[in-house]
């Protein structure tokens, strides 16, 4: 791997989906990188929301979850 000019800062790559698992996406635990896909929002933009309980997740020791279905009603308005 090349190194970075000094100041640079490495950039995440995008997280994309396999082919075949949008299909089975209903009721599915996500983690954060894969929410953030999902939403369409940042990974600090998601952190930014979980610490202002404006988005509903679950915690799983150090690590964050979402449910898809949870997500969806979310969008909607419906749960907060």
């Amino acid at each position: 791997m090349a190194k970075l000019p000094r100041g640079k800062k490495k950039t995440e790559e995008p997280f994309e989906f396999p082919p075949d698992y949008m299909a089975d996406l209903q009721n599915r635990w996500l983690s954060l990188l894969e929410a953030g896909y999902y939403l369409q929002l940042s990974k600090e933009t998601l952190y930014r929301r979980i610490y202002a309980g404006e988005i509903p997740y679950h915690r799983v020791g150090r690590v964050y979850r979402f449910r898809t279905k949870e997500l969806d009603e979310w969008m909607r308005g419906e749960k907060r």
